[in-house]
């Protein structure tokens, strides 16, 4: 006869771990700061990791004047099929060297996409004091 009995057993220990770990995953929500180059083209790799990618909506020159590529990038799909297959191109990339800068562009040099040592770049923009994506060779 448990009745009205209340447990305070294993259950609600590992309840407890349970919600430890979400608040911890929430604090480790990728943080974007739009006046660092950088930063921009890791939101992307990050999001290529965790499958986070509400972090890439705003990403794009808010001019439009991006490529192709990198509209694809900023407007993806909420289609698992899409999801996946940018997610598989871009989770191992890494960025290598420094950060070039020429007027209002940067550009920022990755190896690993599609799993190639191939360098490519990704082109940013600057807007309104913060870098947006622009495109991608």
């Amino acid at each position: 006869m448990l009745g009205g009995c209340v447990t305070t057993g294993p259950s609600t220990q590992s309840e407890s771990a349970r919600m430890k770990s979400l608040r911890k995953e929430e604090k480790q929500k990728f943080l974007l700061d739009y006046t660092d180059p950088i930063n921009i083209v890791e939101a992307v790799l990050y999001a290529a990791r965790t499958g986070d990618i509400e972090v890439m909506t705003n990403l794009c020159d808010p001019l439009l004047m991006n490529d192709e590529t990198t509209e694809n990038i900023c407007l993806i799909e909420l289609e698992n099929h899409v999801i996946q297959r940018f997610r598989n191109r871009f989770e191992k990339a890494v960025i290598v060297g420094d950060v070039s800068y020429e007027y209002n562009f940067a550009r920022v040099n990755l190896r690993g996409i599609d799993d190639e040592d191939e360098m490519r770049t990704f082109t940013l923009v600057k807007r309104y004091g913060n870098w947006f994506l622009f495109s991608f060779q």
